[in-house]
């Protein structure tokens, strides 16, 4: 075993900084590792509708494979082409040149096609070129995924970040020795002063107790917030007061800060006296969306790989909210009925906070359909009932669905960008977990 420097040496931290360093090739080819998985599985669930949905000509045949980019280009070229509307002497010129030439290269590329076809007649080519690109380029993912593990079985990710955190942490304590051991006498501060800050770096405290806590002159290198979406501006912002920089931590797809209604009625009348700046509106936006409204050049970075959900679950956020840029990063194990999507008929139902049919839809069709017992479904609520079915003809279980029926309506319409409530396009009236992950109610 080699000679292992000690913990407060520049040789030690310059051990951490290599580790480190070998550990972000590690990171990138995890993200690209989560990038290939998360794109095959949306190939292969858009190649199973595709299937269900679209008839390929089978006189028609590719005479040799090509890699997936060149089949993608070849299918948005044809696409085009049976697209295409004159516009102009020139463009038709253009067109009929293009055409030609097309027309040369689908002889040579297919089997069983008209020598001389018509426009038209790409629309048979383009369903052949779906499928091979679905297959092609899921040969492609499955072998890079297939390289990337192997790679990473090499370098025995989590023993170097096992190592890199044991160092981490030994350096860290011999630092807080060295200031704060045996011989160091700890003063006893009456008030948060500049001297309890140089004592107390790092001091934790909420929005609303920050200001109240220091005097004027105290100020902090930086201060950090999380949870800025659920924060209100005007705290916030005197938060603020204290820092010398800021770092603001939050998502503006989650759940804004709760404001009641006679304290929204308070501000706005405050905004409109004072003709307070829109980009300040305490009534309207959260701090987060506020300081990106005040700030719009600050730098700001996405926080992309998410390790909680299954990747079903979140992947569903991630297309519908996040554009498809978070790096899913849990595996799927195959569980089945993770999420599962009940559709009601249209009709005159009532669709606000309280809707009876689709507490019907869950007692008669979702219940009913779930593998275990009543006592086994957790009922988690994103708000208290606003009305509650009577006692003599309602059980604990009903109860819980009425609870369950009126958070899946609140969730829909608190869906949108801004919080507001409004409906969102998708609307799936229940969400059916797996028993594995239903939690008892007490």
């Amino acid at each position: 075993m080699g000679f292992a420097p000690p913990p407060d040496s520049p040789e030690f931290l310059r051990t951490i900084q290599s580790e480190a360093e070998s550990l972000q090739t590690v990171f990138e080819q995890q993200e690209r590792l989560a990038r290939a998985r998360q794109e095959l599985t949306g190939l292969q669930t858009e190649q199973l509708h595709f299937e269900q949905e679209t008839t390929i000509d089978p006189s028609i045949t590719l005479r040799r494979q090509m890699p997936s980019a060149r089949l993608l280009m070849l299918w948005n070229e044809l696409q085009a082409a049976v697209e295409w509307q004159p516009n102009g002497l020139f463009d038709r010129w253009r067109d009929a040149v293009r055409w030609f030439l097309l027309k040369h290269r689908i002889r040579h590329l297919f089997d069983g096609f008209p020598r001389h076809p018509e426009r038209q007649d790409l629309q048979r080519l383009i369903p052949l070129l779906q499928r091979s690109y679905y297959q092609v380029r899921q040969e492609e993912l499955t072998a890079e995924i297939d390289r990337i593990e192997k790679q990473l079985a090499t370098s025995d990710a989590p023993a170097m970040v096992a190592r890199l955190s044991n160092d981490s942490m030994r350096y860290l304590r011999s630092r807080l020795a060295a200031r704060y051991g045996k011989e160091h006498k700890r003063p006893i501060f009456q008030h948060i002063t500049p001297e309890l800050l140089k004592e107390y770096p790092v001091v934790l405290s909420t929005t609303f107790s920050s200001r109240s806590n220091f005097r004027t002159e105290a100020l902090f290198d930086y201060v950090i917030m999380d949870e800025a979406s659920q924060v209100s501006s005007e705290t916030g912002a005197l938060a603020l007061m204290c820092a010398r920089n800021a770092v603001i931590v939050g998502d503006s797809m989650q759940l804004p800060n709760v404001i009641t209604d006679a304290d929204r009625l308070r501000m706005q009348a405050i905004a409109t006296k004072h003709a307070i700046d829109p980009r300040y509106d305490c009534a309207a936006l959260s701090f987060l969306e506020s300081i990106c409204r005040v700030f719009p050049e600050a730098p700001q970075t996405l926080l992309r790989e998410h390790y909680r959900c299954h990747p079903k679950i979140i992947n569903f956020c991630n297309q519908r909210f996040y554009g498809g840029r978070l790096l899913i990063m849990t595996e799927d194990h195959g569980e089945p009925n993770v999420i599962t999507a009940w559709q009601t008929a249209p009709g005159h139902h009532a669709r606000g906070a309280f809707n009876p049919r689709e507490i019907e839809t869950i007692r008669r069709e979702v219940l009913p359909s779930l593998p275990c017992e009543q006592t086994e479904i957790g009922i988690s609520p994103a708000s208290r009932p606003r009305a509650v079915l009577s006692p003599p003809t309602t059980s604990r279980s009903m109860r819980s669905i009425v609870s369950w029926a009126e958070a899946l309506t609140w969730l829909r319409y608190t869906s949108s960008r801004d919080g507001k409530r409004r409906p969102s396009s998708y609307r799936p009236s229940t969400i059916r977990l797996p028993p594995s992950r239903m939690i008892p109610i007490c």
